[in-house]
């Protein structure tokens, strides 16, 4: 990255009627004409862009959809915009542009760039054109809302793709930064943030694409910020950094305590702030082994068929119960065979966080206050539990032989494709090779092993 010490302080403004391509495009020549840059061969960008040179195009995407009235336009840079830049990056003869950012993490990012053209407009461009590489989504970890429950997915960029800097005492938050871990983040567990901002260490996870970049093209929008007001380029950082522990919001507390998340000093509010932090804190199992937490039930289950006779409540059946599944976290449906009148449905065994197999017959166990909505589904058959995620299908099978629970998870799977999406069991079996994941959900629930199949919905367009 070429890293210059030259400062341009001039600014130029070009007022619009419309965001139609040709007026957009015509401004930014103004523009580019009006600061020296223009050249006619080279176009807009000639003096800013050198010949070869990386160009990362960062525009604003905050979401898919305005929560208020006012439709898409003010969450977002336009695309009109966005397509003259690009142009103007490879008439400059730039030999790789690209476009980036880190929306909210509960944007849905390919209905965001379908509902503004651009997904269309980028594949085109980049089937004829190799130096343009398209449009990125920088974020690692994003989010969707079921009933109230935020449900999380991490890791979604591997880490390589980012790189670490710490600004360490330089930073500018150094002088403000206390030894009480008084900084957060919205929706994160505030342990996560104090190791990546406390006295001498101001860490930031950048993307790859920002620092191998010649040219970073900033493309803002002017909109306002509760607390920051009038944001221009000022909220960037965000769009760069791949996870939100690395992003300080605002210290805890009023302003009369040396926190600045509202005026004054209110008892009230700052328990409601600590009351959010238990919300937002995960589990630290050892110094420097974080587990984060995601609550769910172990055992939900019916009455098991009354010729089974007495049953332990210690294995899973087809009647499901304790079948410590670590997937159905709030907001996803779980279907049972019912065997009983009335069903008599249980529910308990609340576990903080899980892994599958659960091999040592423990979870973070924990009491656990929860809504269920009962539903009879008389039209429907199981031969085991079924249930239904925000990301997945899942399949399930209990048996005392692994081998078994294995076969017989894999076969609901396959008989569940082929009945709803109106396919051959052949190819069901193949679309689970290819796209499903089978895991061990329990070995320790005697003598039955769990199963489960999980086929991701995101592959059924």
């Amino acid at each position: 990255m070429t890293v210059t010490s030259k400062f341009d302080p001039r600014v130029s403004a070009i007022s619009l009627n419309n965001y139609d391509n040709d007026s957009v495009r015509d401004a930014v020549e103004r523009a580019a004409n009006s600061l020296g840059w223009f050249e006619q061969e080279r176009g807009c960008f000639a003096s800013v862009v050198s010949p070869g040179a990386r160009v990362l195009i960062k525009p604003n995407w905050v979401l898919d959809e305005n929560q208020g009235p006012w439709g898409i336009e003010p969450l977002i840079t336009h695309a009109s915009l966005i397509r003259a830049a690009v142009e103007a990056s490879l008439k400059a003869d730039a030999s790789h542009v690209e476009v980036g950012d880190a929306p909210l993490q509960g944007c849905n990012f390919e209905r965001l760039i379908a509902k503004t053209g651009l997904k269309d407009w980028a594949d085109e461009l980049a089937n004829r054109e190799p130096r343009f590489k398209g449009l990125r989504d920088f974020r690692r970890t994003t989010c969707e809302f079921v009933d109230g429950v935020r449900l999380a997915a991490e890791n979604q960029v591997p880490e390589d793709q980012f790189v670490l800097f710490d600004l360490g005492r330089d930073s500018l938050l150094e002088p403000i930064t206390d030894d009480q871990d008084s900084f957060r983040v919205t929706c994160y567990d505030p342990r996560l943030l104090a190791k990546t901002h406390s006295r001498g260490r101001h860490q930031y996870l950048i993307a790859r694409p920002i620092i191998e970049a010649d040219v970073v093209i900033n493309l803002p929008k002017l909109k306002t910020h509760k607390k920051a007001g009038v944001t221009c380029a000022l909220k960037n950082l965000i769009g760069i950094n791949g996870n939100k522990e690395y992003l300080p919001h605002h210290r805890i507390g009023g302003s009369t305590t040396g926190g600045d998340c509202y005026p004054g000093g209110s008892p009230i509010k700052l328990a409601l702030e600590h009351t959010l932090d238990r919300k937002n804190m995960t589990s630290e199992f050892a110094p420097g082994i974080v587990i984060p937490l995601k609550p769910f039930y172990g055992s939900m289950g019916v009455a098991p068929a009354p010729e089974l006779g007495r049953v332990s409540s210690n294995p899973p059946g087809r009647h499901a119960g304790n079948m410590d599944n670590k997937e159905l976290v709030a907001g996803s449906t779980l279907y049972i065979p019912v065997f009983a009148p009335g069903a008599l449905f249980e529910i308990g065994d609340g576990h903080a966080a899980q892994g599958d197999g659960e091999v040592d017959q423990t979870a973070i166990e924990t009491s656990l206050r929860g809504r269920v909505q009962l539903t009879v589904r008389k039209g429907m058959a199981l031969n085991f539990p079924r249930a239904e995620t925000a990301t997945d299908y899942i399949s399930m099978a209990f048996d005392p032989d692994l081998t078994k629970a294995t076969t017989m998870a894999i076969q609901e799977m396959v008989d569940f494709i082929a009945a709803t999406w109106k396919m051959n069991k052949h190819s069901a079996y193949q679309l689970v090779s290819v796209a499903g994941n089978v895991a061990i959900t329990q070995l320790v629930d005697k003598p039955n092993h769990g199963v489960h199949v999980r086929l991701p919905k995101s592959i059924f367009k």
